[in-house]
């Protein structure tokens, strides 16, 4: 029987071994060939955005960006979309997911909606284009420096609709 100085002891080696979580480590691998990747797309996306290692971008557990103070600060910048209806019958997530570049800039911004049962749902154009273009306007992101480099990576910002209305963001 292992006791709790031994477990302990176990743990400490383990960790110093293999670090503490293989998602957080930066792994280089072609971005193109991950689940989720954002190709670019002539039709949405800013012709002069640079992405600086098109081959690597990161996810943003791994990245770990910030915007102005974190969290709280996401929650604020987005108070103004308490105004922005949407139809009384949908109940679920609209969730964006974009690219944060190496110099804190943003592009490639992509929605989906899904149902409270996680099936997927159709949004009006007009409120996703309004939001697209609150995250487009989000000036203030803060790289990481990881392994003496900063990355490009994803993000993602989810917001929770209740009965046609924005009731929680999610950063």
């Amino acid at each position: 029987m292992i006791n709790t100085k031994s477990s302990f002891l176990v743990f400490l080696i383990f960790s110093a071994l293999f670090g503490y979580s293989q998602n957080s480590r930066v792994r280089l691998i072609n971005s193109f060939e991950k689940v989720g990747s954002i190709a670019f797309d002539s039709t949405l996306d800013k012709s002069n955005f640079v992405i600086c290692d098109t081959l690597n971008i990161l996810e943003y557990y791994q990245a770990k960006p910030i915007y102005e103070e974190g969290f709280i600060s996401i929650r604020e910048y987005f108070k103004s979309t308490d105004s922005i209806r949407f139809d009384s019958s949908i109940n679920g997530l609209l969730t964006f997911r974009f690219i944060i570049n190496c110099k804190g800039e943003i592009d490639r911004i992509r929605s989906y909606a899904v149902n409270s049962e996680y099936k997927k749902i159709e949004i009006s154009k007009v409120q996703t284009d309004l939001i697209r273009s609150q995250i487009y306007s989000m000036k203030k992101w803060k790289v990481k420096e990881r392994k003496g480099r900063k990355f490009d990576c994803y993000k993602i910002i989810s917001f929770k609709i209740a009965r046609g209305k924005i009731i929680q963001v999610i950063p």
